[in-house]
């Protein structure tokens, strides 16, 4: 398992390209990996953003010591520990029609999730953002897998022009479903938005250990029970999360 390709797509937003043919095999939409890159760092929960037949595409930001060591990696570095695929990934069935939301990095799981789930024959409307509109990544993939394709840029006098624009396709159409990528206060505002309107699903990631629920590092409360974004997750009922208490314990552990 080695480093294929790295990639810088905006700023603080990074692509790898691992080499990993057993997880490349087994990886669908949800997965996530654990990655450590030597032997005195940390592993770090990855959602896999799309996989072919040898290798895996991961896309993160860096946004504290660990994931900033990330970006420094190397083509060809071998990866001292990958594993995966971990996590429940997503069933891929008609559910009707689906939203689409990513943020960021997020952008590629919607790319990965959209494919997936129209080749099931579900209607998916794609909205990203987080990013200025022409520093998207992967515009061209996203259109070809979306019935409908929309790049919501943040310059915007809006608070949170991605929830605004999810609130007002909400007003006219019957949603079946919306998955959210997102920034965690993003994906709180859409567990808002969408509380009375339709079901939502939002990827989380946390610090975590073993990636098996063995850690416990992952917790996250939902109606008052404790879940493990490893085993339970990574996509949980919006609806039922403490968002309060998930942005505190991120705050604590930050990647």
């Amino acid at each position: 398992m080695s480093i294929l390709k790295k990639q810088k797509l905006y700023e603080d937003i990074y692509l790898l390209q691992i080499k990993a043919p057993e997880i490349a095999k087994k990886a669908l939409p949800g997965h996530f990996v654990l990655l450590q890159m030597d032997e005195n760092s940390p592993r770090i929960p990855i959602p896999i953003a799309d996989a072919d037949k040898t290798s895996i595409t991961l896309i993160f930001k860096a946004r504290g010591k660990t994931t900033e060591a990330l970006t420094q990696c190397r083509k060809d570095q071998p990866c001292y520990v990958l594993l995966g695929p971990l996590g429940n990934p997503r069933e891929i069935k008609e559910y009707g029609k689906v939203i689409l939301v990513g943020e960021g990095p997020g952008i590629g799981q919607v790319y990965f999730y959209a494919k997936a789930l129209k080749n099931a024959g579900n209607k998916i409307i794609s909205l990203v953002g987080g990013i200025p509109k022409k520093q998207v990544f992967w515009s061209d993939r996203i259109e070809k897998v979306s019935d409908k394709y929309f790049i919501i840029d943040p310059q915007s006098d809006l608070p949170s022009p991605l929830a605004h624009a999810v609130e007002q396709i909400l007003r006219k159409i019957k949603i079946d479903q919306v998955i959210s990528f997102a920034s965690p206060n993003l994906m709180r505002s859409l567990s808002q938005i969408t509380k009375l309107r339709t079901k939502h699903y939002a990827y989380l990631t946390a610090t975590m250990l073993d990636g098996i629920g063995m850690c416990g590092s992952c917790r996250v409360v939902c109606d008052n029970e404790h879940k493990l974004c490893c085993i339970d997750g990574p996509e949980l009922d919006a609806h039922t999360i403490d968002w309060d208490a998930y942005l505190h314990r991120l705050a604590e552990y930050p990647s």
